[in-house]
């Protein structure tokens, strides 16, 4: 009775490996480790069809070697054992499949493929690679990912090496998902690193890599979706002992309507350039910022603005709209600790108040017995800015009228009250009265 339950168990499990996967990678020619040879496989060369598994025992210290593109409809590739150098893919390989995901399982492992791409994009934009680990770390090293949705699970690490281009970077996501606890690297250890993002989200954090070699990151976002990213963006990584010689700059190219919002104080870049879109942040040092276009707005995703500032070292304006928020006694502000600077050919610049629910309310209490109520909105230690610098329009809500004032080492707003228009009409009346008035005494 024991045996065949044994034999039973044996049975089930095999049956339903057997339903889970079409074939699994085994490395069974003992010769070679080539996607192409049949004899690598449990079941056949995977079809474009097929839910393959492939575990990387079965690769020894080799990589996977792919002449070209490999295209597959599912990819779980186990990274198991206690060898810390794992092998991917072979050099100039591509993997495609709708899901790819690599399991780091319960070991510390750094997953290696340089030069090699993993491509989980489809024409649906439901294509997903997700990086995972059950206890421990995964580094996943140096691969150029393709993906509609890439999900970073915690305690999973992208670490990129230098490498892509404006038009083919390294990492060229729809959507990065980065989970608390997980992590990526913008920079390799020298070189610069391109990156393509069509939104963040997640608790994680981007950062550099360590050492002191001379490393740039360049991260683009192009959100067509509004997207919340409550984790930190850093220019130092103290996981190896640090690093120096780093910059991260960040461009947003979004849609318009598309918010990307950075709601994490502690951000820190080398410098912020907003095209289109919006971006919609907070931090401890943006860099140098520049606005060409679009919305660069002050306040976080949940509506809280209480404190919240836009600190960076100096920012350029050529175009587009500085978006902060109002509340009774404080609003949201962009501060600088250099120059507020008037870009080239600067055109259409505004400047738009979005008041907190109550604060209409409040201010036009408040303005029934003060002639204004003035907000330092923008802050700096110079400007080329003129005093009531025609280029720059103020927005707000109905009822109440705007002046900006650039002042020494502030843009500052005065909001007044529009008069009520019985109280216009009054006015107006009472000035055609004086006028009459004024009239009969000349003819006299």
């Amino acid at each position: 009775m024991k045996m065949t339950t044994t034999l039973y168990s044996a049975f089930l499990a095999s049956s339903l490996f057997a339903q889970a996967y079409d074939t699994v990678f085994t490395g069974g020619s003992g010769a070679n480790y080539n996607w192409n040879d049949p004899a690598n496989w449990s079941n056949g060369v995977p079809s474009e069809s097929s839910k393959i598994l492939i575990e990387s025992q079965g690769l020894s210290s080799n990589n996977l070697a792919i002449s070209g593109v490999a295209v597959v409809d599912e990819v779980v590739w186990n990274v198991t054992g206690e060898m810390v150098h794992k092998k991917g893919l072979a050099a100039g390989g591509t993997l495609k499949a709708n899901s790819i995901t690599i399991d780091g399982g319960n070991y510390w492992n750094q997953f290696y493929s340089y030069n090699a791409t993993f491509d989980a994009t489809n024409e649906n934009g439901t294509g997903t690679m997700t990086l995972k680990t059950q206890s421990n770390s995964l580094y996943f090293k140096a691969s150029y990912i393709k993906a509609d949705i890439l999900n970073c699970e915690q305690g999973a690490y992208i670490e990129v090496d230098y490498g892509g281009s404006n038009t083919n970077p390294i990492i060229d996501a729809g959507t990065l998902n980065l989970a608390k606890y997980s992590l990526l690297t913008a920079t390799g250890s020298s070189g610069n690193s391109y990156i393509r993002l069509g939104g963040i989200t997640g608790q994680g954090e981007i950062t550099v890599k360590d050492g002191d070699g001379t490393a740039a990151g360049y991260i683009e976002l192009t959100n067509s979706q509004s997207r919340v990213f409550d984790g930190k963006i850093s220019l130092s990584n103290p996981n190896w002992g640090g690093s120096t010689n780093k910059s991260v700059h960040l461009t947003m190219n979004g849609s318009a309507g598309a918010v990307q919002h950075l709601s994490n104080s502690e951000n820190e870049l080398t410098s912020v350039t907003v095209n289109s879109g919006e971006l919609s942040m907070v931090a401890k040092n943006a860099g140098a910022v520049s606005l060409a276009g679009g919305i660069l707005s002050v306040y976080d995703a949940n509506g809280t603005i209480t404190d919240n500032v836009l600190n960076a070292d100096s920012m350029s304006w050529s175009g587009g709209t500085v978006k902060l928020a109002v509340g009774i006694d404080f609003n949201s502000q962009v501060a600088l600790s250099g120059a507020l600077s008037k870009g080239e050919n600067a055109d259409g610049l505004a400047i738009e108040l979005e008041f907190v629910d109550g604060v209409a309310e409040e201010f036009a209490a408040l303005l029934e017995t003060q002639e204004s109520i003035v907000r330092e909105l923008i802050t700096y230690e110079s400007s080329d800015f003129g005093a009531n610098d025609a280029s720059v329009s103020v927005i707000g809500p109905d009822g109440f009228s705007y002046e900006l004032l650039f002042g020494e080492n502030a843009l500052s707003v005065s909001i007044t009250q529009v008069p009520e228009p019985a109280t216009l009409a009054a006015i107006f009346g009472a000035a055609a009265l004086a006028l009459a008035i004024s009239r009969r005494r000349k003819i006299r």
